[in-house]
């Protein structure tokens, strides 16, 4: 499992047009071979924070260079953004515990044997890529 992890600011002007790109790209994003889900969070500062999982490193590759995304990435450094920063995360192990059993999230990933028992430690490494690297560098955006 692959974690990406988008930090950013948007600028003051562009806002609406942001609001339509951005759904447009996260129903994309979201059909793409490998995608597992995306979450965005605000801070009450202004940045946002953008948490995407993919199944591998090949998968954020190829949704990195599609067209449309591409085409995003760019208005996004041009007219979007104030800045941003990207973490490509290798997940080695991950854990949770839920009160309520509930199937796992995909076929085979992890037990559920009642009540708040669903266990695989998780740890994160990541690689912080500096601006320049980010824009198209191993991991890419997303």
């Amino acid at each position: 499992m692959i974690v990406v992890i988008f930090r950013s600011r948007l600028r003051d002007e562009g806002r609406e047009e942001y609001a339509a790109w951005g759904r447009e790209i996260g129903q994309l994003a979201s059909v793409q071979p490998g995608f597992v889900s995306a979450k965005t969070f605000t801070a009450p500062d202004g940045e946002r924070v953008t948490l995407a999982e993919f199944e591998t490193e090949d998968d954020v590759r190829a949704w990195r260079e599609h067209p449309r995304h591409r085409q995003a990435q760019d208005l996004g450094r041009a007219t979007f953004y104030s800045e941003y920063h990207l973490q490509v995360c290798d997940v080695t192990r991950a854990y949770g515990w839920n009160l309520t059993p509930r199937p796992p999230l995909r076929s085979g990933e992890g037990e559920h044997k009642g009540k708040g028992a669903s266990r695989s430690p998780e740890r994160c490494s990541s690689q912080s890529l500096p601006f320049s690297e980010a824009e198209r560098g191993p991991g890419g955006e997303v």
